[in-house]
């Protein structure tokens, strides 16, 4: 009776523990492939020249909702000390709409109150925003940028 009880405590603890382990990994490495490779663009600080970051960003289901992931990257800043904010940390998307190969992005106030966090003019923000959407979003051919729902004043058309 002792034996079999040996016998079977051997059996079942370490089969239990590669049940648990197997199950481990097939989670670990199944969620390694639903990342993927964003190159988020910066400016260096001392040239203003724009220094690519790779980041391993979630895949989301829909494109709407990786585009919004990868701005709010973007608002949460650069990892590497030589690189610059491009948008002030408190910007916030109000809305975000993709239609075909067109996107909208409606920008609350903050983005305006940039003088402390970002050296850029609002123009080279939204051009270098646009110049990285484009970039990592290959399928986006037109842009629309407003911020409270009013196309931003510095004398040109924002939609190419």
């Amino acid at each position: 009776m002792k034996i079999k009880s040996i016998f079977s405590n051997l059996i079942i603890w370490p089969s239990l523990f590669l049940i648990v382990l197997a199950g481990s990994l097939i989670i670990y490495f199944g969620q390694a492939n639903l990342r993927v490779e964003r190159t988020l663009f910066f400016p260096i600080e001392l040239t203003g020249k724009l220094n690519g970051e790779m980041r391993r960003l979630p895949l989301r289901k829909g494109k709407e909702e990786n585009i919004e992931l990868f701005i709010e990257e973007l608002i949460l800043g650069p990892r590497k000390i030589e690189n610059a904010r491009l948008l002030p940390e408190e910007t916030d998307i109000r809305y975000l709409l993709l239609r075909g190969d067109k996107l909208f992005i409606d920008f609350d106030s903050d983005i305006l109150f940039r003088e402390e966090q970002v050296s850029l003019s609002l123009k080279e923000i939204i051009d270098i925003l646009k110049k990285t959407l484009k970039f990592n979003f290959n399928f986006i051919k037109e842009i629309h940028i407003t911020i409270m729902g009013q196309l931003p004043r510095f004398g040109e058309n924002l939609g190419k």
